[in-house]
């Protein structure tokens, strides 16, 4: 279901062939800080064109709570977020993300 850009997953992973998608996606999600969850729920939705979408979701820990990104690098005082934008397009008739998950450092 992921469409975008490798790039990122390869710079963290530069072990792994550039075409080793399966590889390069788990290596981001169990090892690089991706947070890779399920959707809780879609707060909002826009179509960009015919084959463009925007969403807005809000995403779900494995105990079904809310995920809640916390302040970056140390900071307690900082804004959590809770709102994702991911933009989907379709491409041969598949519906692909564009963004990779919340990074959590």
């Amino acid at each position: 279901l992921y469409g975008g850009s490798y790039t990122q997953l390869k710079s963290w992973n530069p072990d792994v062939a550039a075409s080793n998608h399966v590889k390069l996606l788990s290596r981001g999600c169990n090892q690089n800080g991706l947070n890779c969850l399920q959707m809780r729920r879609v707060a909002g939705k826009t179509a960009i064109s015919a084959s463009e979408y925007h969403f807005v979701v809000e995403l779900m820990n494995a105990d079904g709570t809310l995920f809640v990104q916390g302040p970056c690098c140390g900071d307690t005082t900082g804004p959590t977020v809770t709102r994702f934008p991911f933009t989907v397009k379709q491409v041969n008739g598949k519906l692909l993300v564009q963004d990779l998950p919340p990074y959590t450092p």
